[in-house]
């Protein structure tokens, strides 16, 4: 039974936008114009998940997707800067906002633990993902992989929420919790 019923929508919005990027960068298409505007609906509808994960009391979802909003809202600018040229307007984003970018995604991802593996390896991949992009100085490959893994967990994550909350049981696995909430309560008491 799930509690956030929304979740697989914010999920099947990273489909989109990771798979044309895997195109982008792989070279099966060379146009920057066709990843922005899936980008801008990805932002924009995981910004509306994140307010009903909210609304819902799933802080953890709420906030994840806010970043994962945030994420795509800012290639979405980055992809148009880029169509538009013009350089002296539109600066480039420095290196220092994509590595606390980076550092934000990974602390997600250690907090995932205490959330599904499905989680888990979503945050991870998001954090390899964001850990790619050109401003971090490497290249387009690895941006590619990243893409298609972030693409490849969205998708098992859209159809097992949406299995398991259409047959109300568990059909498709997205594993248990790691580290129960009480032990990761605990450190940060203690800190």
């Amino acid at each position: 039974n799930l509690k956030n019923d929304v979740l697989a929508f914010g999920y099947a919005m990273n489909v989109i936008p990771t798979c044309v990027l895997a195109l982008l960068f792989v070279g099966a298409t060379g146009a920057v114009h066709q990843a922005a505007p899936w980008m801008a609906l990805a932002g924009l509808a995981q910004l509306l998940v994140s307010i009903l994960s909210f609304r819902r009391e799933d802080v953890f979802h709420g906030a994840v997707f806010s970043l994962t909003s945030t994420l795509w809202l800012g290639l979405t600018y980055g992809f148009l800067s880029a169509l538009w040229k013009n350089v002296d307007i539109v600066p480039r984003p420095p290196f220092l906002a994509s590595s606390i970018l980076v550092l934000i995604f990974l602390i997600f991802f250690l907090l995932s633990f205490t959330q599904t593996i499905a989680d888990a390896v979503f945050n991870l991949c998001s954090t390899l993902f964001v850990l790619s992009l050109p401003t971090t100085g490497l290249n387009s490959t690895y941006l590619g992989v990243a893409s298609i893994l972030l693409l490849l967990i969205s998708l098992y994550c859209t159809f097992a929420l949406t299995l398991n909350s259409a047959f109300r049981r568990t059909l498709v696995p997205v594993g248990r919790s790691l580290l129960p909430e009480e032990s990761l309560r605990g450190l940060f008491s203690r800190c």
